[in-house]
Parts: C-alpha cells; structure tokens; sequence
C-alpha cells in the first residue's frame, strides 16, 4: 500500500494523448461530476497474472446432477433471497 499522496503524484505525472478541442484539463480535485474526454485504456493487466472472473457457485441441498441458477451474486453485491433446494447461485468474484 502506498500514501494516498503518493497515488496522486503517481497519476497526475501519466503521460497522456492531446485532448480533444472542446476539452478543457482540470484539476483532479475539481474533476467531481466531470467525465473524461477519451477512453483511457490501462496500459497493463491488474493484478498482473490470469485472474478468474467467477468464484463458483452456492447451492443448498444434496449434490445433483443440476440446478436451477436464480441469480448472480456481483461483487459487493448479497443474494436476494435464500436458496432452495434444486437451486443454486453464481458467485463473482468479490462477492
């Protein structure tokens, strides 16, 4: 972990594309509210290696063969009612 100072010296120092005409830099602390004028790609993967999206599945009741999928749990997100048997949810990773 590093100082939330340091972070902001670390992003106001990336070099960027020209912007567009009509848009205007601004200084991060009054970039509340605003949108950035182009994408602005990551140039590596974070975290650096293969990652899964999906953690697995929740299910309620005896091993089978199938079940039904009643929702998917995104991350930070709880699930929306308790499972019953025969059913089962995805889990996300972060979830």
């Amino acid at each position: 972990m590093i100082h939330p100072d340091d972070a902001l010296r670390l992003i106001e120092n990336i070099p960027l594309a020209p912007l567009p005409e009509e848009a205007a830099p601004v200084p991060i602390d009054d970039a509340l509210g605003r949108v950035l004028a182009r994408d602005l790609p990551a140039l590596v993967d974070q975290p650096p290696f293969d990652k899964a999206t999906m953690d697995g599945f929740a299910w309620t009741g005896e091993p089978s063969d199938s079940f039904a999928i009643t929702e998917t749990i995104a991350a930070g997100g709880l699930p929306g009612r308790p499972l019953a048997g025969g059913e089962c949810a995805r889990i996300m990773t972060g979830a």
